[in-house]
């Protein structure tokens, strides 16, 4: 019995050790796997710590590259911007209709600059690109190399987005799938209720630019100061008469689709005066089917909820001067005139002188006296502003003159109608109405 149960108690001390070997390199199997399993994880992060850094860096080197372009080519004044859309024909829809393009405001003639909406000195024609001195005059229509519309490549000069060439083809289509193309906006930006057609015409692909083992750049410039604003304005009763008058937009009036989807969304936003709208809380005001952020990403190269901009001299640079006291003071006069003393030179001003200096348009030229005649109106009801008209300022001729019981009707006297005729909206214009009458057949003819 004891040999018997001498053996059995060693069997039982060899069979523990071999369990306790198998759980130990289980054990140590497990260890290795969590070593593993750890150092893939940390190898993974490593590579995605990398990864960002080096997107963070193509990132910052897209941003500098795009300040780059802004100041070389938006730097001085006299240059504007527009979408690459104005380019289009009446048949013809441009592969990148959305890209930014930067145009220079000069033609230039000899050796100098001259702006494309200007006029040669008096008796200076022959050094200058314009035709006849002393009248304004748009090179655009009068030079061979600027009309038809060449002026739109002529003076461009860049489109504002990234690219592998100096040179881009606007009209060029880019592959979506293509390696060296990239979508900056897309469904994201533009929303998924836009059919194909909308969305292929409203999304912007732009080149991606390589950078030695470290991935690629892209960059687009799009300007909000050319959008419309979703900025309150003021009360206003006659919405159809503001859209006209006032300067600033009404969405009430803009159709989507054939539907005023935006219409009340200024009532919306003037309950919240103390807010400020942006595209966050945009999507908590309702709209016609749609909410307005939903509106505001399919309309985002039309509408926007911040556009700034500044009030820029693009003939002669710098910012444009505030005209608030010439038209706003002395309001009871019609009439204002002052002068400035500048070291020995005494300047005078008035506001019956033209806006467009220049002895040709000091009769019937528009003058400062019809821009403030419009102000003193901002506030007043503009129904029949195109047909109010002050005695003082209308010239009627009795049909005595005229054989036939013939009459010149209701004219406006030229020198009077500017300070006394209300205006809708300040857009001056010069024209010239020549007569020629003759005498035929005991009647008189008009020519």
């Amino acid at each position: 019995m004891c040999v018997t149960s001498g053996r059995c108690q060693g069997f039982a001390r060899q069979g523990f050790a071999l369990i306790a070997t198998v759980l130990l390199m289980v054990l140590l199997t497990m260890l290795a796997l969590a070593f593993l399993t750890l150092n893939t994880i940390e190898l993974r992060n490593s590579m995605s710590d990398r990864h960002q850094a080096v997107a963070r860096a193509n990132a910052k080197l897209a941003l500098m590259h795009a300040v780059g372009e802004l100041q070389k080519h938006l730097g001085p004044d006299q240059r504007v911007t527009a979408r690459a859309v104005i380019c289009e024909g009446h048949d013809k829809q441009l592969a990148n209709r959305n890209w930014l393009g930067v145009w220079k405001t000069t033609c230039s003639y000899g050796n100098s600059e001259w702006p494309v909406v200007g006029k040669a000195p008096l008796h200076e024609t022959n050094d200058t690109p314009y035709s006849r001195p002393g009248a304004y005059e748009d090179l655009r229509h009068t030079r061979a190399a600027l009309a038809e519309g060449f002026w739109k490549n002529e003076l461009r000069l860049a489109w504002l987005v990234s690219s592998k060439t100096p040179k881009v083809d606007v009209g060029k289509a880019l592959d979506p799938n293509a390696d060296d193309c990239v979508e900056l906006v897309g469904r994201g930006s533009l929303g998924r209720e836009l059919s194909a057609a909308d969305y292929h015409a409203n999304r912007v692909l732009v080149e991606k630019i390589a950078v030695a083992n470290s991935g690629a750049f892209a960059w687009y410039i799009s300007e909000n100061n050319q959008k419309a604003s979703l900025d309150p304005m003021g009360d206003v009763s006659d919405a159809e008469i503001s859209f006209a008058a006032a300067p600033r937009f009404n969405p009430d009036l803009v159709e989507i689709n054939g539907e005023a989807r935006l219409s009340g969304l200024q009532d919306s936003i003037r309950q919240h005066p103390d807010k400020l709208l942006s595209y966050a809380n945009a999507a908590l005001i309702p709209g016609r089917g749609m909410s307005i952020r939903d509106v505001l990403d399919e309309s985002m190269h039309h509408m926007t909820a911040y556009s700034p901009g500044l009030f820029v001299d693009t003939l002669l640079g710098g910012l444009r001067g505030d005209l608030t006291p010439l038209l706003l003071a002395r309001q009871g006069e019609k009439v204002i005139e002052f002068s400035m003393q500048q070291g020995g030179d005494t300047r005078t001003f008035s506001s019956t002188w033209p806006i467009v200096p220049g002895p040709g348009h000091g009769v019937l030229g528009p003058s400062f006296g019809a821009l403030r005649n419009w102000a003193r109106h901002t506030n007043s009801e503009l129904h029949d502003a195109e047909t109010s008209f002050s005695t003082a300022a209308i010239r009627m001729r009795p049909t005595t003159h005229w054989p036939h019981d013939i009459s010149d009707g209701a004219c406006a006297d030229a020198s009077k109608w500017a300070e006394s005729a209300p205006k809708i909206h300040p857009i001056m214009t010069d024209c010239r109405w020549h007569y020629y009458f003759s005498h035929h057949n005991n009647r008189i003819r008009t020519h």
